[in-house]
């Protein structure tokens, strides 16, 4: 068994200084001679970093993306409820409300995650936001039938809600990313 040499503490098979105040190890001569120092160990030698590939970083950016739009859509349907009575959510009640949040805004999400990512740029996951709720709303009123009057009224209001949900998303994923480390 080793022993530290300055304070004696016998040592585990696989330590090579001692815990208790940072000496070397020694080990006994076979014979019970004089004791010898061990010899150091060399550390490993660095790994070069692997590269991240395009694909990679997109999946990235998706995933968080479709994680932060879930989670800021599940907030804006929980703020209907608490400050204007639950207007957009009282038809479908409020857990089907949510489900159906949490899913929309983990697509909407993941588009926007993907296009900051991928243009290394918030405002491009803004521009996405904004253009994809304003297709959202287009399509959504003009199917429900009513005039142009809405429907250009709702693209409107789409961009705005489309580009705040972009901005909360695409720079929360940017902040995500550890940039440093990607070649």
């Amino acid at each position: 068994m080793a022993k530290c040499s300055g304070c004696g503490y016998v040592l585990q098979e696989f330590e090579t200084e001692c815990p208790r105040c940072g000496g070397r190890a020694t080990q006994p001569a076979a014979e019970g001679g004089e004791v010898q120092p061990s010899a150091p160990v060399k550390p490993a030698a660095p790994q070069p970093r692997r590269r991240v590939t395009k694909a990679e970083l997109g999946a990235s950016g998706a995933l968080a993306g479709a994680i932060y739009g879930a989670i800021a859509l599940i907030f804006v349907i929980i703020v209907d409820r608490v400050l204007f009575g639950g207007s957009e959510s009282r038809h479908t009640g409020l857990l089907v409300a949510l489900i159906g949040a949490a899913i929309a805004g983990a697509i909407i999400g993941g588009l926007i995650g993907l296009a900051a990512v991928l243009a290394r740029s918030t405002p491009a996951g803004i521009a996405v936001g904004a253009v994809t709720m304003a297709l959202l709303k287009a399509f959504g009123v003009s199917g429900a039938g009513f005039g142009a009057g809405f429907t250009v009224l709702a693209m409107v209001m789409g961009l705005i809600y489309g580009a705040v949900i972009g901005w909360a998303v695409a720079s929360s994923v940017m902040k995500s990313i550890k940039w440093d480390q990607i070649e």
